[in-house]
């Protein structure tokens, strides 16, 4: 529901809830209202109001005042994380091996193809040391 109502020289537009639609959880306390005097509100209904509000707070308290012992204590810390650590230090070492190896393909390969230049050069007539890239070649394959 929508309702207008003019506030000086602008037109305001609030939206009107139907509070018994909504669950007790999300309901406004007694004190959110706007426009209401909370004297008019049974007392019944502000004491629930006031007990829901305090239970929440409580609730909220004991939760944190758990996870911060929880994590002093340990209890969040898995008993075989070093098994855990162990693997993740494992597959890091596997990946840089594994990084390093095909950047030493790539270089022989460059060397390789550059290696194939030279000859084609020399094959056709061109200058170049045959004897300085073997060994350069031989080097990168040890």
């Amino acid at each position: 529901f929508l309702k207008n109502y003019k506030m000086g020289s602008e037109e305001v537009i609030d939206e009107v809830v139907n509070l018994d639609e909504m669950p007790f959880w999300k309901r406004p306390y007694y004190w959110e209202f706007v426009g209401i005097d909370p004297s008019e509100i049974p007392r019944w209904q502000r004491g629930w109001h006031i007990s829901r509000w305090a239970g929440g707070r409580v609730i909220h308290g004991m939760e944190f005042v758990g996870e911060v012992l929880a994590e002093l204590i340990g209890l969040n810390k898995s008993t075989y994380q070093w098994v855990i650590d162990s693997m993740d230090e494992e597959e890091r070492r596997k990946s840089h091996r594994e990084e390093i190896n095909s950047r030493r393909r790539e270089t022989i390969a460059d060397v390789l193809e550059v290696n194939r230049a030279k000859k084609m050069d020399q094959a056709e007539g061109g200058e170049g040391d045959d004897d300085s890239d073997t060994e350069e070649t031989n080097s990168l394959l040890r």
